[in-house]
């Protein structure tokens, strides 16, 4: 009986810190200072949302390197797992977007400020972490890919916790 208790009592406090799971246009509204340069006053984005690419990671690498907190590796592996499973690809909604300009990956080849592609955020259930890939177009020939993950610290606020070089060019 004591153990049923303990185990509805744990199970109710997962339940009420949990967070409604923004768009991924909110999500970005959320955190674009993040990754974009601050002193801009919006930036150019690829309308094409791909699938994140955090499929396979090492976690003693993340770690070691990556992470500005401690983040439990159960976190990653459901991350990892929703990104496996997500492999749709979407397309950002210019309307919902505060400080992105949608632009055709043509019309991004030819723009002489950076731009950028992100992928589709993917959320842990409780929306607690969301992870994104960021490439950034800074020129030609001058691209770099990244891993960030967030964690929500406020209703409305998201905090880098953890990125990742992946590649530069």
């Amino acid at each position: 009986m004591r153990k049923g208790l303990i185990l509805l009592f744990l199970a109710a406090c997962g339940a009420a810190s949990a967070q409604p799971i923004p768009s991924k246009e909110a999500f970005l509204n959320e955190v674009y200072c993040h990754i974009v340069d601050s002193t801009a006053s919006g930036f150019y984005l690829s309308r094409d949302a791909y699938p994140c690419g955090f499929i396979k990671y090492n976690y003693e690498e993340w770690f070691k390197y990556n992470l500005k907190e401690y983040v439990p590796i159960y976190i990653l592996d459901e991350l990892a797992e929703k990104c496996y499973r997500d492999r749709r690809h979407a397309t950002w909604q210019q309307d919902s977007l505060a400080e992105a300009v949608c632009v055709s990956p043509l019309a991004g080849d030819s723009i002489k400020h950076p731009h950028f592609d992100l992928s589709k955020p993917e959320f842990t259930d409780d929306g607690r972490y969301a992870i994104i890939d960021v490439v950034i177009h800074c020129g030609r020939g001058c691209t770099s890919g990244y891993t960030c993950l967030f964690r929500r610290i406020g209703p409305a606020a998201w905090k880098i916790i953890g990125n990742s070089l992946n590649w530069a060019s």
